[in-house]
Parts: C-alpha cells; sequence; structure tokens
C-alpha cells in the first residue's frame, strides 16, 4: 500500500508520466480504493486524485485500459511541478 501512495505522489508531482492501472482481482485494492476515497472526502487530497490512476477489474481489461490511457490517466490539475517546490526562494 505504502507504494502505490508513493508512486500516486510522484504522478501527482509530476515526476512521473506513466499511467497507474491497478487490477483488483479478487478485491485485493477494495480497502484501499475506500482509503482513497476516505482521503479525497476529508479533504486531504484533492477531488482529482482519483484521476490519478485507474483500476480495473479484470486481467483482460488491462490492455484495453492502457489504450485509454492517455485520456484516464490525467495528472491531478492545480498542483505545481514539483521541482518548482525545490527551488530556493531568492
Amino acid at each position: 500500500m505504502d507504494e502505490a501512495f508513493e508512486i500516486l505522489t510522484r504522478k501527482q508531482l509530476g515526476l512521473l508520466s506513466k499511467p497507474v492501472l491497478l487490477v483488483n482481482v479478487a478485491g485485493h485494492f477494495k480497502a484501499w480504493r475506500l482509503l482513497v476515497e476516505t482521503i479525497v472526502g476529508e479533504g486531504f487530497a484533492p477531488s482529482g486524485a482519483h484521476g490519478l490512476y485507474a483500476m480495473v477489474e479484470t486481467v483482460a481489461e488491462v490492455l484495453p485500459a492502457l489504450a485509454r490511457a492517455p485520456a484516464a490517466f490525467a495528472r491531478v490539475p492545480e498542483r505545481q511541478n514539483a521541482s518548482q517546490h525545490l527551488r530556493p526562494k531568492v
């Protein structure tokens, strides 16, 4: 779970441009999805955070989901690039 959030953080900061796709076989990511919904619902992440990843239920859905990747995996809006946060203020 920790690694999944690290990947989403890198994507949100603009450090990762690849699609993030979770395969929820047998409900493996059900609790994770609920946690993300709670984080967004409580205001700890913007509502656009759901756009950082996609989730499919079966392996057969992976390739079609990746084919839709450019439209389905947008970066969260209203976030600055990580390098802008790391530059010292002069």
